[in-house]
């Protein structure tokens, strides 16, 4: 009576445990479906976009040399043109502006295609890695159970019958052997202590004892509160570049400005404001900034950087 019970529980537990692992394995199989197809997706994603970006390959140090040409443009120019008043202009004073514009165009390319490399080398270093872990999950995902598919193919609809039946016998069969071999040892008896199985003594050796290690406490420093310096500095301040050019560009449809006039209006009012003027690298990236927030174009026509779809106003009269 006692074996049979024992059979019947041990067998259930076996069927419970084989569709319990059965779960398991679907589970973890559409769990690896899912991260193929979220990886494929990432990867189809970069390509396209690596696709769209069209850009000249450029390096740190070519930006920093254009910035270097971009700055000795701006001295040449003011050597040549004075501070502005028309009576230190000299004779190649309109060269060296375009000379600094054509400088200050140069620079604002090379940051565009220096952040566009970025992104490039970005993206090829993430396709790299996601191309590495598709094949690192081992290519193809076979079936939950591969039995199972192999029967399905030859039998149709008997497989999955023929399946849990085969699943079923092999655990009762299983059971069976183990119950049987329980019988046995406990026919047979504990031969090493000469005393059947149930009357063997429970161990009494007491557990060793173990010693709790107290750690010592560790004073904690506080940092000393910081204090904010005061700096006096008699240098004017500088021209906030959004605000001259918000007040200084209008909307006009099919209309453009040179980059470099926008420098030198932006120098204009920066001296009748009684400011300083942002270095040109400055104010490039500046602008670049302010055109991305309002959604302004930047397009460069024969090497010449322009602000589309804008024109200038009148200058206005500073008391």
């Amino acid at each position: 009576m006692v074996a049979a019970l024992l059979f019947t529980i041990t067998a259930f537990i076996s069927l419970g445990g084989m569709a319990g692992k059965a779960d398991k394995v679907i589970a973890a199989r559409q769990d690896t479906l899912d991260a193929k197809a979220e990886t494929k997706k990432r990867i189809d994603e970069l390509l396209e976009e690596r696709a769209v970006l069209r850009f000249t390959r450029t390096t740190q140090e070519a930006v920093d040399a254009s910035k270097r040409l971009a700055d000795a443009a701006t001295a040449a120019r003011a050597a040549e043109c004075g501070n502005g008043d028309a009576r230190q202009r000299g004779n190649n004073c309109r060269a060296k502006e375009t000379a600094e514009g054509n400088e200050i165009a140069s620079y604002a390319r090379a940051q565009r295609d220096k952040a566009s490399t970025d992104r490039a080398d970005a993206i090829d270093s993430e396709l790299k890695a996601l191309r590495a872990q598709r094949l690192g999950n081992g290519g193809s995902v076979g079936a939950a159970d591969p039995l199972a598919a192999v029967l399905e193919k030859a039998l149709g609809a008997w497989a999955t019958v023929l399946t849990s039946t085969w699943k079923m016998v092999t655990a009762v069969g299983f059971d069976l052997a183990l119950v049987m071999l329980a019988i046995g040892i406990e026919r047979l008896g504990d031969h090493r202590a000469g005393k059947p199985m149930n009357e063997r003594r429970a161990d009494t050796s007491r557990p060793e004892k173990t010693q709790a290690i107290e750690a010592e406490p560790t004073e904690q420093v506080l940092p000393a509160s910081l204090h904010p310096k005061l700096v006096a500095s008699n240098e004017a301040p500088t021209g906030s570049v959004r605000a001259i050019i918000t007040a200084n560009l209008a909307a006009a449809k099919g209309a453009r400005v040179e980059i470099a006039e926008l420098g030198e209006r932006y120098k204009v009012v920066c001296r009748a404001q009684g400011k300083r003027a942002v270095p040109p690298a400055e104010f490039v990236t500046a602008v670049a900034q302010f055109c991305t927030k309002l959604g302004l174009k930047l397009k460069d026509v024969d090497d010449q950087l322009y602000l589309m779809d804008v024109q200038l106003t009148e200058v206005r009269e500073t008391a």
